[in-house]
């Protein structure tokens, strides 16, 4: 599952470079979590410490969610063999970042 990630709090309003006009030095950010899907079981990783993560599952033909549950362990499955086929969002949510991603069952 490919996770898109969004920020929740802006960090740098300032553009590509300070305020005294030197470049602003940024390193790559590792995503704060990986998604797999195998045989209709939405795994998810975490990528160093989390204190509380948001994950949601919906389906996108009916708006309804399937999965909701509020986590802070490192890693977690999600057992979707009682749904139906269909695409799916998946979001997971901390305190400063909305990562998303869509799957197929």
């Amino acid at each position: 599952i490919v996770l898109t990630s969004y920020p929740i709090k802006p960090k740098d309003r300032t553009g590509s470079t300070s305020e005294e006009g030197l470049p602003i030095k940024r390193s790559i950010q590792r995503p704060i979590a990986d998604a797999y899907l195998y045989n209709n079981v939405v795994n998810v990783s975490f990528n160093g410490d989390i204190a509380v993560v948001n994950v949601t599952i919906t389906n996108e033909s009916t708006g309804e969610s399937v999965y909701s549950e509020t986590h802070s362990s490192p890693a977690l499955n999600i057992d979707l063999n009682g749904e139906s086929t269909g695409n799916y969002l998946i979001e997971i949510e901390t305190e400063d970042t909305l990562l998303t991603g869509s799957f197929s069952l």
